[in-house]
């Protein structure tokens, strides 16, 4: 006599068993009232009409990149997202758009102007944010350092085939120990007969997982400076691991490198990188493309919202028709046109030869000052969080909620929050110590200070005058 175990609930296990990993439901039958977002919607967060701004090759980039992840990558990213994994299907339609190595002239690659290669990365942002982390990781990091450091045989051999994705680059700078401080690299080269042997861990490096070459910066042993490196994949030593269970940015496959004893030829040592200071000609760029990429990810959240408040109906009215839904989008279609308007202005700058590394910053991160200045990374969150509010009960799954997952991930890229605010904290004690001769730790003017972050970590309300103030 066979006897079914049975469960807490008193189910049989056969029983329970064949009621599991059932698919869910379509969403157009599990959630009638509202488009997938499989189906992305028409742009509708331009309201300054940004293409005023730009040249025919800029808008026909935008137009072209736009279309392709309309049609192509939005059907497809749910899926990977859910499972932590790289649509590898989806890079031959990323190269049929013929972005990859962005400003780089010749080589095979586009050579677009700045500001081309910014709207690329923007729209490719508003559809993925991973999408538009590989493409940029690839390209103005790994392909650019080529482009600006290399010999003229390292651009001949490899660039080509990288603007064409048929190979695929990572660049590999943080190490466990060293984010921010990223010039205090431990990772060493030494110089041996016919080359160099690397040793060292490199961490959360993009792409590296399935990467073909890594650009891998190390310490100089016999200079202590910081030298460039291209390592092919599979080289003897070279070990990569895929870090597992994130939250943001589930699709890009960031890794752990380790290097034990690799070998790498004369050949494929990067001439112009002699210290660390020639890795800022490729952050200059860089910084001006993650500026972008917030930009490109809060257009998609307001035009995903904008059509769901249309579309969802309670108390017998679209959401759209409610004032309080109605305050917050505008709000973030403000805060858009300033990002956009920002990201225009570095451009600019950057192709004039005027901007400096304040301008870069700034265009990153919200000032530490009262003025209501629009920066990316800053705003970027605000925008987020209101397309979470709209989401409803939806929002788990929703695009708001997976790019709401990576909202901290361009501050992480090339600046750590954590140490901004740190900083300001420093100069607000200061300042309070100026005002104060003779001020000993524990005085008035720490308790200041205290005061002072407390009353600006409280949420900030609107009277009914439409006027803000601090929560008591």
């Amino acid at each position: 006599m066979t006897i079914s175990s049975v469960n807490k609930a008193g189910i049989p296990e056969e029983e329970m068993s064949s009621k599991l990993g059932l698919p869910s439901l379509d969403m157009s039958l599990a959630f009638p009232q509202a488009t997938p977002a499989s189906q992305f919607p028409p742009p509708a967060s331009d309201y300054y009409q940004l293409d005023d701004l730009l040249n025919p090759e800029e808008i026909e980039i935008r137009r072209k990149v736009r279309a392709l992840m309309e049609k192509e990558i939005a059907p497809i990213m749910t899926k990977y997202w859910e499972k932590a994994e790289f649509p590898f299907t989806a890079i031959p339609k990323l190269a049929s758009i013929g972005v990859a190595g962005g400003t780089i002239k010749g080589y095979g690659c586009p050579g677009l102007s700045l500001l081309g290669s910014a709207i690329a990365t923007a729209e490719v942002a508003r559809v993925d944010a991973s999408c538009s982390t590989f493409i940029l990781v690839h390209s103005s990091l790994a392909m650019l350092t080529i482009a600006m450091c290399g010999s003229e045989e390292q651009k001949q051999r490899y660039l080509p085939s990288l603007a064409q994705l048929r190979t695929v680059a990572c660049w590999a700078l943080t190490e466990p120990d060293n984010g921010s401080d990223a010039s205090s690299l431990k990772t060493t080269a030494t110089q041996v007969n016919g080359g160099w042997v690397l040793n060292g861990q490199k961490r959360w490096i993009g792409n590296s997982t399935f990467a073909d070459i890594l650009i891998v910066f190390a310490r100089n042993t016999a200079t202590n400076q910081i030298n460039g490196f291209i390592v092919k994949k599979g080289a003897p030593g070279l070990n990569v691991t895929k870090i597992e269970n994130k939250i943001g940015l589930r699709i890009v496959q960031n890794g752990d490198i380790l290097m034990n004893k690799v070998f790498v030829p004369e050949e494929d040592k990067l001439p112009g990188v002699t210290c660390f200071q020639d890795t800022s000609k490729v952050l200059a760029v860089s910084r001006v493309m993650v500026a972008w990429q917030p930009i490109g990810i809060s257009m998609g959240v307001y035009d995903i919202c904008l059509r769901y408040l249309k579309e969802r109906k309670q108390f017998g009215a679209p959401l759209a028709a409610f004032q309080l839904n109605q305050e917050k989008l505008v709000r973030m279609l403000g805060n858009i046109q300033g990002m956009l308007l920002v990201g225009w202005r570095l451009c600019k700058l950057y192709e004039s030869g005027k901007m400096t590394p304040g301008q870069a910053s700034l265009g990153k991160v919200y000032p530490q000052t009262s003025s209501p200045l629009f920066a990316t990374t800053k705003i970027f969150p605000l925008v987020l969080r209101a397309g979470l509010d709209f989401a409803d009960g939806q929002g788990n799954g929703s695009p708001s909620a997976r790019a709401h997952g990576r909202e901290r991930n361009p501050r992480r890229f090339l600046s750590r929050q954590g140490l901004l605010r740190s900083g300001a904290d420093l100069l607000l004690r200061r300042h309070l110590r100026h005002q104060q001769p003779g001020h000993r730790p524990g005085d008035h003017g720490d308790r200041q200070l205290q005061a002072r972050r407390s009353r600006l970590s409280k949420p900030a309300l609107m009277n009914s005058r439409g006027r803000l103030y601090i929560s008591s």
